[in-house]
């Protein structure tokens, strides 16, 4: 689903007998199409003028939001002093309204458009009646009843996640082999901290092609084929490669800390779905993620807050690693979490100010530019 640019909640979808609006019931704010606005507008030379300005190819004198569609940068145009400031995505072709700004386009039919106040009041009733639609298949069932997560609201994706798909077949073909000598190759490929560079380095990822048993490759699979799609859509195939390499080299890392002397051999590609993990819970923090509780209860949550709860079991987890009294590597999947984060972060900047320009170490935004 899309979210609100300026609140970050998710918009709602409101059919009309012209097409299709979505609307923010936090803050007001409207996305429509070119085309739904053409169709409805009465005014068409002044929307045309809009959409001329906002297709050169020049940039806007600022950009600030994102794109509920692509994450790009709106530009926000302005053709005379008495007309709206709108926000436009000439990439996908949409028009952003903050509160007020939609009823000041002149209709052709005014009479047949809801009010602000009547739409919003429509549109919690329908949120309060059905919030969160959902259709369960065999496949969900199935993730329910061995404990793992069902991703049960998220943003479509816009291009196949080959990426995604491409890691998880590569690491389930090499652990299945690996599994044929298991004890020879864990020796030879696995990750140890006390000879970090042995085989020149390559064990820092080799290490997380290998999985211990059938159940520790399926369920990283699992979350890298379930939650990588939408962070491989959001990031772009080779932005998202380089977030997998990172969190994994930096699990590798923050393991390593915790005991720079141990022998025992570390394997498992948690680290990188780590990372995956935490881009996605702070990239898309209102989509929906259902759980098991007991034995037959299921409750749905938002991913971020079933992030801070993993979050929490990883703080524990990586006290009892320290104790010596847990296999489970914490601190690698928290090197994992430290790369997603600053991924987030580093694009909130891009969606924000344009491209990243630092300066001393310090990111300058585009006023600070003198842009």
């Amino acid at each position: 689903m899309f979210q609100c640019p300026r609140c970050r909640r998710r918009l709602v979808r409101v059919e009309m007998h012209t097409g299709v609006v979505w609307v923010c019931v936090g803050c007001g704010g409207r996305l429509a199409s070119i085309g739904l606005l053409r169709s409805v507008s009465a005014d068409l030379p002044t929307l045309e003028e809009y959409w001329k300005k906002a297709r050169r190819r020049k940039p806007a004198e600022r950009q600030i939001l994102a794109c509920p569609m692509c994450a790009g940068t709106m530009k926000e145009v302005s053709i005379a002093p008495e007309m709206p400031v709108v926000d436009v995505c000439n990439r996908c072709q949409v028009f952003w309204f903050d509160p007020g700004e939609y009823e000041l386009v002149p209709k052709t039919e005014p009479r047949t458009f809801e009010s602000r106040e009547a739409m919003l009041h429509r549109v919690q009733r329908e949120q309060q009646l059905a919030p969160y639609p959902m259709t369960m298949t065999a496949w969900h069932v199935l993730a329910l009843v061995l404990g793992l997560p069902v991703e049960e609201m998220a943003t479509r994706v816009r291009r196949p996640p080959w990426i995604t798909r491409w890691t998880a077949g590569t690491i389930c073909l090499l652990s299945l082999i690996s599994f044929t000598d298991f004890d020879e190759i864990i020796k030879v490929f696995a990750f140890v901290p006390a000879e970090p560079w042995r085989l020149d380095g390559i064990t820092w990822l080799t290490a997380s092609i290998l999985h211990g048993s059938s159940w520790h490759l399926f369920s990283n699979l699992y979350f890298l084929l379930t939650f990588g799609d939408n962070v491989e859509d959001f990031l772009g195939p080779w932005r998202f490669a380089a977030l997998l390499l990172l969190a994994v080299v930096c699990g590798d890392a923050f393991h390593t800390l915790v005991d720079i002397h141990s022998t025992v051999p570390c394997i498992g590609a948690s680290g990188g779905i780590s990372g995956v993990l935490a881009f996605y819970a702070l990239r898309f923090p209102h989509a929906r993620v259902r759980f098991r509780f007991g034995y037959a209860a299921t409750k749905a949550m938002s991913a971020w807050a079933a992030f801070l709860m993993w979050l929490g079991l990883q703080g524990i987890g990586l006290a009892a690693q320290s104790q010596g009294l847990s296999s489970v590597s914490a601190a690698a999947h928290l090197g994992g979490v430290l790369v997603g984060a600053s991924f987030w972060m580093v694009e909130e900047a891009y969606n924000r100010y344009g491209r990243p320009v630092r300066i001393g170490g310090r990111l300058l935004s585009k006023k600070s530019r003198g842009l």
